[in-house]
């Protein structure tokens, strides 16, 4: 491979990289989107650090944030804002700090009056890092559920849609307990469909909700596709776009 053609390929791969990194997508989605001064911002996931810093470039450093991410990946961009609140969680299974994530999320999002916005963020992970299981069911039973469905080799949405049966804020219940007027979520997709009722167990799904609620996939596979297949016809490729494929059984 000459040089040439090298760095073209890494210039196609890391245009659909760029493409969905948190802060991007998330300041891209509230730019195209109508104006929210939320007074929360929650985010939940992976990317959640990341995500909060594209919603800060537009809400300015008066946004109140809760940030629920795995340990490392909190960054440096946020650190020092007393606004903030960051519970590092765990991931990819639920233990006693994922409890005390999902109820402080609980607690957050359902202290807010009727006049509220919400902001919601939600990324890959959601799932294992905010939790708060039906009554009766134990932690230890929630991981043992876990363990085997991860390794049983189920689909992810085949997982979800298991996760959410044994959860009190999974399937839109989160959002069915907010009594505000407003919830916007913006989501990163890691799942087949882009469906916002299976990413994070549909931590983010609206369905239930009873206020003026949307949700948007501001960052997918398809997004990165895209981007990447645009870099290289810009630079005199001839592109074939591919539909999704990179999911089942691996």
């Amino acid at each position: 491979m000459n040089k040439r053609d090298y760095d073209a390929l890494a210039g196609i791969w890391w245009a659909g990289v760029d493409a969905v990194r948190g802060a991007e997508a998330v300041s891209a989605g509230l730019t195209q989107d109508e104006p929210i001064e939320p007074d929360l911002v929650a985010a939940i996931g992976k990317a959640a650090a990341s995500m909060c810093v594209g919603a800060l470039r537009h809400l300015g450093d008066q946004a109140r944030l809760l940030v629920i991410t795995a340990p490392g990946y909190a960054g440096d961009d946020l650190a020092g804002n007393a606004d903030i609140e960051f519970i590092a969680s765990s991931h990819p299974l639920p233990d006693a700090r994922s409890i005390h994530a999902g109820q402080r999320l609980l607690d957050r999002v359902t202290s807010l009056g009727s006049d509220a916005s919400l902001l919601l963020l939600v990324s890959g992970g959601a799932s294992a890092l905010a939790e708060l299981p039906e009554d009766g069911v134990t932690l230890d039973q929630l991981r043992t559920s876990n363990q085997e469905w991860i390794s049983g080799g189920l689909s992810i949405d085949e997982i979800n849609s298991r996760r959410r049966k044994l959860s009190r804020i999974k399937g839109g219940r989160l959002l069915q307990q907010f009594a505000g007027a407003k919830v916007r979520v913006y989501a990163i997709s890691d799942v087949k469909g882009d469906d916002i009722a299976v990413i994070g167990s549909g931590v983010g799904d609206p369905a239930l909700a009873t206020c003026d609620a949307k949700a948007t996939i501001v960052a997918s596979n398809r997004h990165a596709r895209q981007a990447a297949a645009a870099y290289a016809a810009n630079n005199g490729y001839v592109v074939q776009l591919n539909e999704e494929s990179l999911y089942g059984d691996v």
